[in-house]
Parts: structure tokens; C-alpha cells; sequence
């Protein structure tokens, strides 16, 4: 797989050709566009890097590009000024992403949209973390670089007993130092996964507004029906669901169901979706909104796993 790098400035495509990485200078919105169409034509093009700048001349191909293609995938990066985006960038990018994509396709099921949702808001912080992961690796490689060499020198010093001490002292202090990079490391794991969890919740919230969401409602309670017998439910609801939709729910269930049926608000904050609970406990149906998310968390995890190792 090939990458590419299309600059607004000749000191990012020098810094890049110099580490193996060819591409042009480019200045206009033209030019640009036609060496997008061109490169993705080529079907061994895997990355193209733009600059901030250049992304700002072609916001909407941009867009379209990240949201539509699998490859090939297109970073941008900052020049060595630094970085133009503000601090509010990450949450704007996942507001204006998860807004053209999510909500015009009403045929996706919730489980694709959560999917969705996840792989959206993760690249987007993923991108805005790179550079400190980068920094964690690079950090990395230095200290165990720097350590091994300290170490061996003082390993040839000593003969017999003395350098077989030296070898142990040195296996010791690398492992220190792997220790702290690896917690580091960790750390940062939690935080993209906070991250995205928290903007994850925010979406879900505002889809809950919507008339799609109330289908989705619906849709549930009628498989749940499906497989219930005649017998007495309780049904845990979010407030506003309860409120809104509360008559037409155990309406529904009752022309389906010849048990009593109790409607009740949820201690927790499922977010969407409801609980069916057998009254005498027997046993217990989780369609929530929130179940669905900790299934996706668990696949931003093995995402993290793969990209940070």
C-alpha cells in the first residue's frame, strides 16, 4: 500500500519526503481536487495525508471521502506551526460527521448505528490523539535505546560474577522503564475509550428525540411479544418514554398479552429501549439502549488494542 501526502507548504512536503513519504504542493481548491480524483484511482493507494489547510480548502470532499470509503484513508495532519483546529474540534467533527451520516438512513438497524456512531467519534479522537501517541512510542524507543547503551557499557567492565550482575541490574531497569511507558500508555487507552462512550451516550440521547427512535420502541415490544406468555410483566421505561409513550405501550402489550402489565420509571439510566420483567422473577428481557452500548465498548477496546498495541 502506497501514501501520499498533498501540502499546502513546501516545509511539511520536505519533512515528509525526507522520511519516505512523496507527494506535491498544492494551493487552490482545483488543484487539489484533481489530485484527489486521480490518487484514488489508483487502487494501491492506502493513506493520503493532507494538511489542515488543505482540508480546509475541500471540507466537504473531506467529509465524503472519510464517511463513504474504506480505502484509502485519508489523515490530516497539522504543519509545524502547530495545529489550526480549536479546542471544542473533536466534539464539532463528531456533532457534523455523526449528523450527515447516522440519521439519513433509516433501514440501518440501532445495532449498525451504534457501530456507526463508535467508528465515527473514534476515528475523530483517535486523529486528535495521534501525535501523543506517537510521542508515547517514540519516548519509548529512546529510553530503551538509551538504557541498553548505559547498561552495556558498564556490563563490559565487569568479568565472571561482576557481568553476570550487570546483565541482571540491566534487565531490571529496562523493565522499569517498559512498566511506566506501558501505564502511560494504558492511560491513554482509558481516556479514547471515555471519550468515546461519553459522546456515544450524547447522540444516543438526542436519537431517543426522534420519531425513528419511537419506530425502533415499537419494533421491540413487538418482538418482545413474540415470545412472552400470558402472564404478569413489568415494564421499565425511561421517564420520557413513560411519559410520552406509556399509554400506547401497554395498549399494545394488552392486545397481545392477557396478563397484567405494570409500567415503571428505571432506576438506572438505560438511555433507551425497556426492561421486561416476569413479576414473580422468573426471568428478565434487557432491550435497553444501554446494554446495546456496553456491546460496543467492548468492540472500541479491541479497536484501541489493535491501533495502540
Amino acid at each position: 500500500m502506497k501514501t501520499y501526502l498533498i501540502s499546502d507548504n513546501v516545509d511539511t512536503y520536505v519533512g515528509l519526503k525526507i522520511s519516505g513519504i512523496y507527494g506535491e504542493v498544492a494551493h487552490t481548491k482545483e488543484e487539489v481536487l484533481a489530485i484527489i480524483d486521480r490518487l484514488l484511482k489508483d487502487k494501491e493507494m492506502g493513506i493520503i495525508i493532507i494538511t489542515e489547510k488543505i482540508g480546509d480548502l475541500i471540507p466537504e470532499q473531506v467529509t465524503k471521502i472519510k464517511l463513504n470509503k474504506k480505502f484509502p484513508l485519508l489523515v490530516e495532519i497539522p504543519d509545524r506551526h502547530g495545529s489550526i483546529r480549536g479546542e471544542d474540534h473533536i466534539m464539532r467533527l463528531v456533532k457534523e460527521s455523526i449528523g450527515l451520516k447516522i440519521w439519513g438512513d433509516i433501514m440501518t438497524t440501532i445495532d449498525d448505528k451504534l457501530e456507526l456512531f463508535n467508528k465515527l467519534i473514534f476515528d475523530k479522537i483517535y486523529t486528535e490523539k495521534k501525535i501523543e501517541i506517537d510521542k508515547f512510542y517514540k519516548e519509548k524507543e529512546e529510553v530503551l535505546i538509551m538504557e541498553k547503551e548505559k547498561q552495556e557499557e558498564k556490563r563490559t567492565a565487569f568479568i565472571n560474577d561482576a557481568d553476570k550482575k550487570g546483565r541482571l541490574k540491566q534487565n531490571e531497569i529496562v523493565a522499569k522503564e517498559e512498566i511506566v511507558i506501558s501505564q502511560k500508555l494504558l492511560a491513554l487507552k482509558k481516556e479514547l475509550l471515555s471519550e468515546t462512550a461519553s459522546a456515544l451516550k450524547d447522540r444516543i440521547r438526542e436519537f431517543t428525540k426522534t420519531e425513528e427512535y419511537k419506530d425502533f420502541l415499537f419494533k421491540l415490544i413487538e418482538q418482545s411479544e413474540e415470545i412472552l406468555d400470558d402472564k404478569n410483566y413489568i415494564l421499565s421505561l425511561t421517564d420520557q418514554d413513560k411519559e410520552k409513550y406509556g399509554d400506547e405501550i401497554k395498549k399494545q402489550f394488552s392486545e397481545k398479552i392477557k396478563g397484567n402489565i405494570e409500567l415503571k420509571s428505571s432506576e438506572l439510566d438505560i438511555l433507551g429501549g425497556l426492561i421486561i420483567e416476569e413479576s414473580e422473577c422468573n426471568y428478565r428481557i434487557n432491550n435497553t439502549l444501554l446494554n446495546k452500548l456496553d456491546d460496543t465498548r467492548e468492540y472500541a477496546g479491541l479497536l484501541l488494542t489493535d491501533l495502540l498495541g
